[in-house]
């Protein structure tokens, strides 16, 4: 993988690991969404555990996969629960992922990964902050 293509996703590593019990995530009423990005329709899973999660773990599935098939097989929904952390499981376009390789069709066609995933962690966090807000105005 070129350092082009992997500065973005330390990035995107040291802010989630950054988040630590400062960022609580929530999920949508229902765990299966959609995320408009790069002109295209982008679906995911997420996994809420009990109580005010703490962080955030981006769970991405291997080529010719998706992430309802990821989340069976990884069974991470349970380590969440047990960790207090949100899981997300997002499918990639065509069940690939663009790795910079150029062998997949994600590759061909010119699909931001990298900035999918960085669009998805930030919207994940300002559905919580919108919840944490209505939840202050409400005591």
């Amino acid at each position: 993988m070129s350092r082009r293509r992997l500065l973005p996703l330390l990035v995107i590593a040291v802010v989630l690991a950054g988040c630590g019990a400062r960022c609580a995530w929530a999920a949508p009423n229902d765990p299966s969404a959609t995320l408009e990005f790069g002109g295209l329709s982008r679906t995911y899973l997420v996994h809420v555990p009990p109580g005010h999660p703490t962080g955030l773990v981006v769970n991405l599935h291997g080529g010719g996969s998706n992430g309802s098939q990821q989340e069976r097989l990884t069974n991470f929904d349970a380590i969440a629960d047990a960790n207090g952390f949100v899981v997300v499981y997002p499918d990639g376009i065509d069940n690939n992922w663009a790795d910079g390789r150029g062998a997949s069709e994600p590759d061909r066609r010119g699909v931001d990964d990298v900035g999918f995933l960085t669009a998805l962690a930030g919207k994940l966090q300002r559905s919580e902050e919108r919840r944490v807000g209505k939840e202050c105005r409400s005591r």
